[in-house]
This record gives structure tokens, sequence and C-alpha cells, in this order.
């Protein structure tokens, strides 16, 4: 039986988590392997604001049962789904830019959510 926090997660998304280190250009660097969590994927277009105060368009956000680190990237779709070169389309892979989670008032559930923006790069640094 799922966890509380993953009952009505009924899709699936690739998760390249941050590593917590940058590359040379400053930009969040994940791991190579990617792994399939669930989520509850929502497309939402709006704008929002970067840590530098840019205003960006942010795609949408997804529900899931688990901490993802800001800078991580995702991809909806499965494993199984995922080409063997690991070569997804630019255009449909996102960018974590914030988390968030709730706890019920007994702190033994949480509710976790991340908002993101489309890459318009490649997957970044591989490590």
């Amino acid at each position: 039986m799922p966890a509380f926090e993953e009952m009505d997660l009924l899709q699936y998304a690739i998760l390249w988590e941050h590593t917590g280190k940058y590359d040379r250009h400053g930009q969040p660097t994940v791991n190579s392997y990617p792994v399939e969590i669930q989520v509850d994927w929502q497309v939402n277009q709006r704008e929002g604001m970067d840590k530098q105060g840019n205003v960006i368009t942010l795609e949408g956000s997804a529900r899931v049962g688990r901490e993802i680190r800001i800078g991580s990237v995702m991809w909806l779709g499965r494993l199984a789904d995922l080409p063997a070169s690991n070569r997804v389309p630019n255009d449909e892979l996102v960018q974590v830019t914030s988390y968030k989670e709730s706890w019920d008032i007994k702190l033994q559930n949480a509710a976790r959510e991340v908002t993101f923006m489309r890459l318009r790069d490649s997957l970044p640094t591989l490590v």
C-alpha cells in the first residue's frame, strides 16, 4: 500500500535530482541516474520571479511524495518510456524552481509540492 502522501499521485515523472553542487557557469548539476517518482502533474502557466528578481514563466506544478531539491530536473513519463540514450526532447524537460511542504497537525503526513519552469537548454551537467 502506498504511503499516505502518495495515495492520490497517479502519474509518473522522471527525476534527475540536484546534487547540491554547481558547474563552472553556476548552473546546478544533477545526478546522472534518473529515478521514477509518482506525481500529480498540473500544467498552469503563470509568471513568477527568480532569485534575482527577474520575471520568469512558470509552466506548472506537481504534488510529489518526497522532498525534491530546487534545481532538479523532471520529465513527465516513466523510466520505461525514457529513450536509451537518456536524451529527452529539451522542450519536455522542466526545472524545479520552488518546493514547499505542509504537515498535518500531528506532524505525521505532509503535502509536498514543486513548481517548475521549462528548461530551455539540455539536461544540466550530470554527475
